[in-house]
């Protein structure tokens, strides 16, 4: 399946086979920290995000140090995942998402117009996000790549992409300014997770060659 989401300033728009499947918003609170909130289709709240003050960010000699803590909350104000970064050592930091006893790694690369984000579940690449790198007066939008028998994910992924977005390129003080290079590459250890021809060789060779070409008119 391919998600669509677009973007005007703070406000989201999240579409799947041309229905609307959710919306979101980001808001700043008195502490700085963001809040990511996405809604259903119905208006009803769907989940939202609050700085995890209790994470344990590991000591200074830590191996993995886990760093950028959020809770994820629920309908039901339950805590049921959280999204955050680990850090490994120089270059070597990734996202990572966990939700209802599941556990994705997110590998996040520039690579010259698009930024893209390959989802794993353990060694399997089961999503792709890309997005153009370039937004015009705040708007913007991207793209979720699913695989179909994966769309359980669906959601989750839709929230992610949200909190990805502002966590990457807003700053925290509720700025709505956006870094906003036209043409970039990254070199890190995430890019040995990213597979230039994933999309192509999983997805429709119509739908993918339009959305590219969107992207690299940018």
């Amino acid at each position: 399946m391919i998600i669509k989401i677009d973007k005007i300033k703070s406000e989201f728009e999240i579409k799947a086979n041309n229905e609307i499947r959710y919306s979101a918003k980001m808001s700043t609170l008195h502490n700085n920290y963001k809040s990511c909130q996405m809604f259903n289709a119905d208006g009803s709240i769907c989940y939202v995000t609050s700085k995890n003050s209790k994470s344990n960010l590991g000591g200074i000699f830590s191996k993995n140090k886990k760093i950028r803590d959020y809770n994820i909350i629920n309908s039901s104000n339950d805590i049921c995942g959280n999204f955050y970064q680990i850090k490994k050592g120089f270059l070597n930091t990734h996202y990572v998402i966990e939700n209802e006893n599941n556990i994705l790694d997110a590998y996040d690369v520039s690579v010259g117009k698009a930024q893209t984000v390959s989802i794993y579940q353990g060694d399997t690449q089961i999503a792709e996000i890309i997005k153009p790198l370039r937004a015009s007066n705040n708007i913007s939008y991207f793209y979720i790549f699913l695989l179909d028998e994966y769309k359980n994910f669906e959601k989750i992924l839709s929230f992610f992409a949200i909190f990805f977005e502002y966590d990457k390129h807003h700053k925290s003080s509720g700025d709505t300014s956006y870094y906003d290079p036209n043409f970039e590459y990254t070199y890190s250890k995430n890019n040995k997770y990213y597979d230039k021809n994933w999309i192509q060789n999983n997805f429709s060779s119509e739908e993918v060659d339009l959305i590219y070409s969107q992207i690299i008119k940018k």
